[in-house]
């Protein structure tokens, strides 16, 4: 007689061990050099321009080109690794965008360098859903919230960290060595995430002929479980077997869906207008050019604490209240900058806030898509999310600039910027509203069907 193994359950009841840390440390490992890739280009324009002797106007396209990839790979991506699994996709994704970084430093042409930063773009974004969505399928409900919120704090750490990085190596060594060290150095890992990544192990469940894989794996998350023949395994958490993008939209998911899309974009729009144009506003303001940037650093800073305490809060309470709570705050943190003239500790004070609310905020609501889904769907979901919501950071920057044409005041549309702060709050809880009817509904259904 088969004996039945409820993964989910075991899961629940091992909590967070070894094998979390080590898919913690494996994920956050990539995502680093994830956010590194990302923002290089960035760091290495004022050198590209030096060298190539090319106008500014010539760096629109290559950055264009890869948030264009970021879009595509996240959008793509996100159903590839629902159909063939979580790891290979991962594994995909890190040699595309370890191999193209590569390409980049041997670009000698600007047509070149955008057609590389593309390629590595679809890996980069692919990435980070499938890190996510790979880290809340091992984790117990108890702590989703908080691992995949200190996860993605890996690619912001990769993000800042690369800027120290570039600025000592570029006058040494060159812009090309930038890119060499973040192809190279994701390659050299791919190996070990080879060789210890496990595959999901819900995942596992919803396919046939794995029942070794899960064998393997439960005996890491537990090294003392018997094994042997006749165990079943299966997942109390999956109704779903097939994977398909519209299951995005059936099952009463589509107003989730929409309102989980929209919270991203306007959010993003806010997250790429701060991280763009809070140096210009605040040396406008009348604070010094030194000021400016180490007010824009306490942005990121406030940033990584924020996602921290955010993902913390978040298991704690009904995440879609926290995050909407968080993005009011940031709204009224904007506005208080708006206000503050050139009063350092207050912009000091508002910066770092923003940071906090915004920045900790969207990463918290990335981890807040993981539960929304179930696994047939779930990278599919956080994918299509950062996807529109990308939209969000092309959108963002070209709004501003129509403003600024029609003759508004920097500081108007500062204080403009908070209405999409307080609607992604909105659209987020929404989602989160629309989530527990969901549940609660089911749950009366249950128990009307035992009666």
């Amino acid at each position: 007689m088969s004996k039945r193994i409820d993964v989910s359950e075991l899961i629940e009841s091992h909590g967070v061990g070894r094998l979390q840390y080590e898919l913690m440390a494996l994920c956050g490992a990539l995502l680093f050099f994830d956010g590194f890739d990302t923002q290089a280009i960035g760091y290495v324009a004022p050198a590209i321009l030096r060298e190539w002797n090319v106008g500014r106007a010539e760096l629109g396209p290559i950055f264009s080109s890869g948030l264009a990839g970021l879009m595509i790979g996240a959008l793509v991506l996100g159903p590839v690794a629902d159909r063939f699994g979580r790891k290979p996709t991962i594994l995909f994704c890190a040699l595309v965008f370890g191999l193209f970084t590569i390409a980049c430093a041997m670009a000698g042409t600007v047509e070149q360098l955008i057609g590389f930063r593309f390629i590595a773009g679809i890996g980069l974004g692919g990435a980070m859903p499938n890190a996510i969505a790979l880290v809340a399928e091992f984790a117990p409900d108890r702590s989703r919230s908080r691992l995949t919120t200190i996860l993605v704090c890996f690619f912001s750490l990769g993000a800042a960290i690369g800027g120290f990085l570039a600025a000592a190596v570029i006058p040494h060594l060159g812009w090309r060595a930038v890119f060499w060290i973040g192809g190279l150095t994701p390659l050299a890992i791919l190996p070990t995430i080879m060789l210890r990544l496990p595959e999901s192990i819900r995942f596992l469940c919803l396919r046939s002929d794995t029942t070794d894989r899960i064998h393997s794996i439960v005996k890491r998350i537990t090294p003392a479980y018997p094994s042997g023949r006749g165990i079943e395994f299966w997942s109390s958490r999956e109704n779903e077997t097939r994977s398909s993008p519209w299951l995005l939209f059936t099952q009463g998911r589509a107003a989730l869906t929409i309102f989980v899309w929209l919270g991203f974009f306007m959010n993003l729009v806010v997250l790429y207008f701060l991280s763009s144009y809070l140096p210009t506003i605040l040396h406008g303001a009348g604070i010094n050019e030194a000021d400016a940037v180490r007010a824009t650093a306490l942005y990121q800073v406030g940033g990584l604490l924020g996602a921290i305490c955010i993902g913390w809060l978040m298991d704690r309470l009904q995440p879609g209240t926290v995050l909407a709570l968080a993005l009011i705050g940031a709204a009224l943190l904007i506005c208080l900058i708006a206000a503050a003239g050139a009063a350092l500790t207050v912009v000091n004070f508002g910066t770092f806030g923003a940071g906090f609310c915004v920045v900790g905020g969207q990463v918290g609501a990335n981890a807040y898509v993981s539960s929304l889904y179930p696994t047939a769907v779930r990278s599919t979901g956080i994918g299509w999310a950062l996807g529109v919501g990308r939209l969000g950071s092309v959108v963002g920057p070209m709004l501003v600039t129509a403003l600024l044409a029609l003759g508004w005041p920097i500081i108007s549309i500062f204080y403009a910027v908070a209405v999409p702060a307080v609607l992604a709050g909105l659209f987020l809880w929404l989602a989160g509203a629309v989530r527990y009817s969901r549940a609660a509904l089911a749950e009366r259904n249950s128990i009307l069907g035992r009666t």
